[in-house]
Formats: C-alpha cells, sequence, structure tokens
C-alpha cells in the first residue's frame, strides 16, 4: 500500500485490523494506550496484543522488562474486557546486535504468520516501545512489508535538538532496519509533538476514579508512578501520556495534522538525515490535544 492510500485509509470509516507492540510495564502510558485501543471497537479491531522488551529502572534486563510487559498487557486486557479474550504474544528477549540479525519469539511470528493471512487490507502494527519485534518479522520475512502498515511512536520531531528518546535509544538497529525497509510508515515523534500530550493526577482522578476497575487501576499505577518520577513531590506534577497518540491516529486522526514527507535515514550515532531520493512516509506534525483526551476518557470511563 503507497502511503497516499495509508492517509486515505486512515481517516476511512474503515473498521482497521491493528496489532499492538507495547513494552506496557516501561511506564504507565501504554496501559492508557492499550485500553483505549480495546475500548475504541467502532475504529479499530485489537487483533493480539506483544510484549516488546525494555531496560529501565523497571527492568532487570530487556528480557526481564518484557516479560513484566507480558503480565501487563494480560491484566490491561482482562480488566478491559473480560468477555474477550485477546491473545498475547512473547517478544524478543534481547535488542538486536546489529540491523540484519533478526531476534526470533513468539510475537515476531505472530506479526508475520497474522499479515499472511490478511486479504484485501492492511494490519496495521502498533509499535509504542522499541521496534525490536517488528524490526525482527521484516527481517524474518520481508515479503510482508506487502501486507502491513508500519506505526511507531518513537524519536523525536525531525527539528528537535538530537533524538535522544527512550523507545528510539533501547534499540537503534532495529529502528534502522525498519526505516530501511519496504514497508510503509507512519512516524508520531516524540519530544515535539507527543510530548505535547500532556495530564496530571488531579484531571486523571476527576475523570476516572471510581469509574470501573480498570480507571481505578490506572489511577493506581500513575499515583505509584508519580511518586517516584517526582521523587514525593507531586505538587504541580504533570505526566506526558504519550502511546495514546498512537492510538488516535486511527480513533481521531481529524485531531491530527499529518503530512507526507521523504523518510529519514537513522544514523548510528542517531541522528537523522533527510532522504530526498527516500520513500515517502506519513508523519505526525501536531495533535490537538482536548479532542484526544476528551475520547480517551468518556472510553475508559465507559461514558460513551
Amino acid at each position: 500500500m503507497d502511503i497516499q492510500t495509508v492517509y486515505k485509509d486512515l481517516f476511512s470509516d474503515r473498521k482497521k485490523k491493528i496489532i499492538i507492540d507495547s513494552d506496557a510495564y516501561n511506564e504507565i502510558d501504554d496501559q492508557f494506550a492499550v485500553a483505549y485501543a480495546l475500548l475504541s471497537k467502532e475504529r479499530v479491531e485489537v487483533l493480539s496484543l506483544n510484549a516488546a522488551p525494555f531496560l529501565n529502572w523497571r527492568s532487570v534486563s530487556a528480557g526481564d522488562g518484557m516479560e513484566k510487559s507480558y503480565r501487563e498487557l494480560q491484566k490491561i486486557s482482562a480488566l478491559t474486557d473480560e468477555t474477550r479474550h485477546i491473545p498475547v504474544y512473547k517478544g524478543s528477549d534481547s535488542f538486536l546486535k546489529d540491523k540484519r540479525t533478526p531476534v526470533y519469539s513468539a510475537a515476531a511470528e505472530n506479526i508475520i504468520e497474522t499479515a499472511k493471512k490478511t486479504q484485501g487490507e492492511p494490519l496495521y502494527v502498533v509499535a509504542i516501545g522499541a521496534i525490536t519485534n517488528v524490526a525482527s518479522a521484516l527481517l524474518i520475512a520481508p515479503e510482508i512489508a506487502e501486507k502491513i502498515v508500519v506505526v511507531w511512536l518513537g524519536c523525536n520531531k525531525r527539528d528537535w535538538k538530537n533524538n535522544e528518546e527512550f523507545n528510539l535509544i533501547q534499540d537503534v538497529f532495529a529502528a534502522q532496519a525498519v526505516l530501511e525497509s519496504d514497508v510503509p510508515f507512519v512516524h508520531v515523534p516524540c519530544m515535539g509533538v507527543a510530548s505535547m500530550f500532556i495530564s496530571s493526577l488531579p484531571e486523571i482522578k476527576a475523570c476516572l476514579q471510581g469509574r470501573n476497575s480498570l480507571c481505578d487501576y490506572l489511577i493506581q499505577t500513575t499515583e505509584e508512578y508519580a511518586q517516584v518520577e517526582s521523587g514525593g513531590n507531586l505538587f504541580g506534577y504533570s505526566k506526558i501520556i504519550w502511546d495514546v497518540l498512537a492510538i488516535a491516529v486511527f480513533t481521531k486522526p481529524e485531531a491530527m495534522e499529518m503530512r507526507i514527507i521523504k523518510n529519514f535515514h537513522l544514523t548510528d550515532d542517531k541522528k537523522s538525515v533527510e532522504q530526498p531520493n527516500g520513500k515517502d512516509i506519513l508523519v505526525v506534525e501536531y495533535a490537538y490535544r482536548d479532542p484526544i483526551y476528551i475520547d480517551c476518557f468518556k472510553k475508559l470511563a465507559n461514558l460513551d
């Protein structure tokens, strides 16, 4: 599918089939994003969830991060819809060692097998963490690039001062592999775009507290994370709920400014270099916060 067709498809009323690839235990934004997608049944059908690796203060290794994300995805799925079983797959237990060598995992195999079964419409793979599983799938079976569209929340806006962004720096080789592949690519930059998608504990509590067990869990995890991130000083604390924007590409595309641009080359030292003769990609350049948060919070609180 060419990128112009992808752009038109995102604004169409057709329900999109998606796989979400998430480092769900990394912090607290994945939980909001996954639940939002699962509750947006009029716009997307979530076929499965993949656990992505991560390494920070909440894990002792990339594999440990993946295992914790796997369990967190199971928990969010159960809290969101107890009547429907969403398959959850374990992803890579390590990051790529170079941009040509995949890491085999159930998650990568899930992407490949689901893509091969796809007929007549694209499979959207929404990556909201290190893009290791997606890169591995494309390296193992490059022919699936004709069947899928990758949406990735990662890297920073092209004119940002640097690319020191968590999803990218976890696995630069994986990002290079995906960008250099033939797969249609939708880019949701972090700093400069998703960084504007800010909320606060008082706002989250006012909208979600006491609504249901999912909302109570989201508040609990947000508050626990905020206590650590803020050093116990919550006065004036705010939180970027980054990953919801990758879902809003499907649920609220009208609340975004998107543009087709030329692809960028990602150097080993994480610099984005324009490719005048590269493939076209679709990039989110701005998101209008309120319509997205209203839609997300209403669905989480079962107000629709």
